[in-house]
């Protein structure tokens, strides 16, 4: 992983939880996805991920993301 890779990470994450926070939950599934596009193993992502899941009610994606 590059020197750039976590700052782009963590960028996508940031605008992942400001989506989420303003109720655009698919927007913030994008962006959650691109961080872990990035890094797979990036557990704030995947949680985060899982939780809008769950608010939109997709719950058996939400099991599968906290699985992975």
């Amino acid at each position: 992983m590059s020197v750039q890779e976590p700052r782009e990470t963590n960028a996508a994450l940031r605008r992942g939880i400001a989506a989420a926070r303003a109720g655009e939950l698919e927007a913030a599934l994008d962006h959650y996805a691109e961080a872990l596009a990035l890094d797979p193993g990036h557990l704030a992502a995947r949680a985060n991920r899982a939780s809008a899941l769950l608010h939109l009610g997709r719950c058996e994606e939400a099991v599968e993301e906290c699985d992975t």
